[in-house]
Formats: C-alpha cells, structure tokens, sequence
C-alpha cells in the first residue's frame, strides 16, 4: 500500500486542491494612500485574495536561478503541475512527480475538517 492510498492523505489532497481552486493570488490597482499622489492619479496594487500558505511555501522552496531586477520570489512550481499532481493522487494514482515528497508532508500536517472528510469509494 502506498502512502497516496490512506483515506486521510487522500482527503487532505483534495482539500489543498480545492484550496488552490478557491485561492490564488488576486491584486487590484487602488489610489494612492498619499494623497499629492492621488491626485495625479497614481495607484498601487492592493491584494484582494492571497494563495494558500503551504502553496507560498512550497513556492519558496523551489526558487528560480532566474536574475530579477526585483526582490520579488521567483518559483520553479507552476500552479497547474502541482493541481495535476494533486488530481492523480487525490484520485488514488501513483505519481512520480519531484513535490509529490513535499506535497504528502503537507497533507499529513493538515487537519482535515469533519464536514470535508470523504467516504473511501465501495469498490
């Protein structure tokens, strides 16, 4: 038995799916708070929604070689790798991805809550 085959890793992948589903990193572009500034017009970028903690961690860890002129992060993940890696295991699949270590540390320290908990299928 694997380790992707215990109902409750299975059930913490598919919460941490419909983590990333709900949020990702959303900004709007809202007036200055300075108001001479304001009155040019100038705005700045507010957040509006944010991605999931142990999604900007995970991002963290694998940090791109890539120069920026920014001090911004820069990450290897690509949202929609870690979403198919997530749909294979949560579904019961094996995976041979590089994060799927990273991913079931994740899930095992996630506490699942009760109305979210699945059902094993019958078969």
């Amino acid at each position: 038995m694997s380790l992707v085959d215990h109902s409750h890793l299975r059930n913490a992948f598919y919460e941490m799916l419909d983590e990333l589903y709900q949020y990702n990193l959303e900004v709007c572009l809202v007036p200055s708070r300075y108001k001479e500034y304001a009155i040019r017009g100038a705005k700045i970028r507010s957040v509006i929604n944010c991605n999931p903690a142990w999604y900007k961690k995970l991002c963290d860890k694998y940090q791109s070689s890539r120069i920026r002129r920014s001090i911004k992060s820069d990450t290897r993940i690509r949202r929609q790798n870690i979403i198919n890696i997530l749909e294979r295991v949560a579904g019961g699949l094996n995976s041979s991805s590089y994060y799927l270590n990273d991913l079931i540390k994740i899930a095992k320290s996630i506490n699942i809550k009760q109305s979210k908990i699945l059902e094993d299928p019958p078969f």
